[in-house]
């Protein structure tokens, strides 16, 4: 293997970590993983969807790839349920803003 012919290949070297990349937005969503010291602007890659985002974000978007049709997949998507109707929703908040309907 010619590494000249490896460089016209994949002309994007990443300079932190040498990663080389044949395109540059693939070298850019490539640093975005990379983040920094503070964990929650860690960058991370759904494996999922391959969808990039920091850290925190993460486990509320894996909820988006659930199964509303299984119920156990379901309740976990949407774990606040309403009293007076069949209403369940992905937040406390949202339940709450939902209650005025009964009032």
């Amino acid at each position: 293997n010619d590494p000249d012919q490896a460089k016209l290949k994949r002309p994007h070297t990443c300079e932190t970590c040498g990663l080389t990349c044949r395109s540059l937005s693939n070298l850019k969503a490539h640093q975005k993983t990379l983040g920094d010291d503070d964990p929650s602007k860690h960058r991370t890659e759904c494996d999922i969807c391959g969808k990039i985002m920091n850290g925190d974000n993460l486990a509320k978007h894996k909820k988006t790839h659930l199964d509303d049709n299984d119920p156990e997949q379901a309740k976990l998507k949407r774990p606040h349920s309403c009293d007076s109707c069949s209403g369940v929703f992905q937040s406390a908040r949202k339940l709450k803003l939902h209650m005025s309907v009964h009032t």
